[in-house]
């Protein structure tokens, strides 16, 4: 099985703005793989405008893909909206938009991370308490995690910031299946990896802009890495392990 994944892609109002192009570009591009991949995971933040009305671009856009594909909310999104735009299939029923999707050769576990209002994320008690239920349900399948914040630091401290601040809770709770094969999440705008709740965990690029590696740099500012083209990510399951590729997006002025 192929999961393709797409990430902070920050659609604009403008039907020609960059940000939308690229997103084209990045479906376009999935759409025409010899090895279609067979589901695609969106780990958050469609919206990049300040009101609600990229998400009519956006359905115009992500409608395009001749896959299913699934969304989560990042900072920037509106979790109503999500559900106006996006749940034909009627899974974002639960207060915070998390599912779970087994239809598939993996299963794919939804979590909301997104604090309305707010950059950082958070999984609250309820949050954690509907994870363990979920994954409580098949410690045999392979499964992946999509979520928006990642739950550990990545060294670029203007990012850190505004992580998934609850890790120490969401590991332990990861340990408990050993089928996770990836903890796959967006929000960074760069790739990452790391040894995370005994699985891999990473961030995928995004489609809109990159950010710099600028590694424990103090200032605030979110450096851009201007020189990177923007990127989606395939995720191969061979039946016995997970392997992650990167796929670059040609940039758009």
């Amino acid at each position: 099985m192929i999961i393709a994944q797409i990430s902070d892609c920050h659609v604009m109002n403008e039907a020609d703005h960059p940000h939308n192009l690229q997103l084209q570009d990045a479906v376009a591009r999935i759409n025409s793989m010899k090895q279609r991949p067979d589901a695609v995971a969106i780990t958050g933040d469609i919206n990049g405008g300040d009101d609600l009305t990229p998400y009519d671009q956006a359905a115009i856009i992500l409608g395009k893909l001749e896959m299913p594909f699934y969304v989560i909310p990042g900072n920037h999104d509106d979790r109503d909206a999500l559900r106006q735009t996006f749940d034909q299939r009627g899974y974002m029923q639960d207060n915070f938009i998390q599912y779970g999707i087994s239809h598939h050769d993996v299963r794919i576990i939804a979590l909301d991370t997104a604090v309305t209002g707010e950059s950082y994320g958070h999984l609250c008690e309820e949050r954690l308490r509907w994870l363990s239920i979920k994954l409580a349900e098949d410690y045999e399948s392979p499964t992946v995690i999509i979520m928006h914040h990642p739950p550990y630091e990545s060294g670029i401290l203007s990012m850190d910031g505004t992580r998934c601040y609850e890790g120490d809770a969401l590991a332990p709770i990861l340990k408990q299946s050993p089928n996770i094969e990836r903890v796959m999440c967006g929000h960074l705008h760069r790739p990452t990896f790391a040894w995370f709740g005994g699985t891999i965990a990473g961030t995928c690029p995004s489609t809109a802009f990159h950010v710099a590696a600028d590694l424990l740099n103090p200032e605030e500012n979110l450096p851009h890495a201007e020189e990177d083209n923007p990127a989606f990510q395939l995720h191969y399951w061979s039946g016995s392990r997970m392997v992650t590729h990167q796929v670059s997006v040609a940039k758009r002025n």
